[in-house]
């Protein structure tokens, strides 16, 4: 009896990631839609860094500033957090994003500049704890959605994703980046019931 409770456990312990990480794609992923979808205005989108080169956006973040400045220029958000990694001046996703969405036409003063997300659950914390905002649209692409709106909802901030397109050159690539993600997922449920925000 007692070798079937300790089989048990360790079947339980085995499971458990493949429980949570179905648990967080389905509960969350279903809070998606895309910008035609909001009808209420936001205090504000917060565009999840992903990738520079040469001081312009990759095809994945560029998706997802498009997704931003068709938000702002439909009058569904108020502002737009830029929240990325600024290791160096030669790689600075915020500063990056931000002369994109100028250059869109975005107005500065629009803009917020968050530099210390150099990942979604630190994005996350920003975004409530360092500028104040406590409902906000996420707006990145549909394999990562799921992840930054469990992290940002048990941080306690009220939050929905719009899912910005997959370009081409990510798509063909689109099993490795969810792959990935797995294992992003149940690093995001450590850090937000373990870890203390910094």
């Amino acid at each position: 009896m007692m070798k079937k409770g300790i089989y048990a456990f360790i079947a339980l312990l085995c499971l458990s990631p493949f429980l949570i990480l179905a648990t967080i794609q389905i509960v969350w992923g279903k809070q998606t839609t895309v910008p035609d979808g909001i009808s209420e205005k936001w205090p504000v989108g917060m565009v999840l860094g992903t990738g520079v080169y040469a001081g312009k956006p990759r095809p994945l973040l560029e998706e997802r500033l498009k997704t931003a400045t068709e938000l702002y220029k439909k009058g569904k958000v108020v502002k737009l957090v830029l929240s990325g990694d600024s290791r160096s001046a030669d790689y600075d996703e915020p500063l990056a994003m931000k002369k994109y969405l100028v250059a869109a036409g975005v107005p500065e003063k629009a803009l917020e500049v968050d530099e210390k997300g150099l990942r979604t659950y630190e994005s996350c914390v920003g975004l409530k704890e360092r500028l104040g905002y406590t409902k906000a649209l996420v707006i990145t692409q549909d394999f990562h959605i799921p992840r930054a709106l469990f992290t940002c909802q048990m941080l306690g901030i009220d939050v929905k994703g719009v899912s910005a397109a997959l370009p081409r050159e990510a798509g063909e690539n689109e099993q490795d980046l969810r792959f990935r993600e797995y294992f992003a997922t149940l690093q995001a449920f450590w850090e937000v019931f373990v870890q203390k925000p910094s």
